[in-house]
């Protein structure tokens, strides 16, 4: 699968999109992080092939990695309040500096 890129923000977000993880969601997670305006200017986004052995098939999945940080069996909700703890973070450190 050839990777996909949306945004060129700071925070780094991969989306498995494999076929167990697409089945369980991935495609959702990505329209949902898409569709917020604060995540699509923090966030680089890309989807991506199987993030390792994190997706173990069906068990773990859809896996996104945001950073350096695993997230399996993401949730929507889940992904976004990290996201925006996250952005709320940059942007503290932005305003230090």
């Amino acid at each position: 699968m050839a990777e996909s890129t949306h945004g060129n923000g700071g925070i780094h977000v991969s989306v498995c999109m494999g076929t167990n993880c697409t089945f369980r969601g991935a495609a959702q997670l990505v329209e949902t992080m898409l569709a917020d305006e604060k995540i699509k200017d923090y966030c680089t986004i890309v989807e991506t092939s199987c993030l390792s052995k994190k997706c173990n098939h069906a068990n773990n999945s859809p896996v996104i990695r945001i950073e350096d940080d695993y997230f399996t069996q993401a949730k929507p909700e889940a992904v976004l309040d990290e996201l925006h703890a996250r952005i709320i973070a940059a942007q503290a450190e932005t305003r230090e500096t």
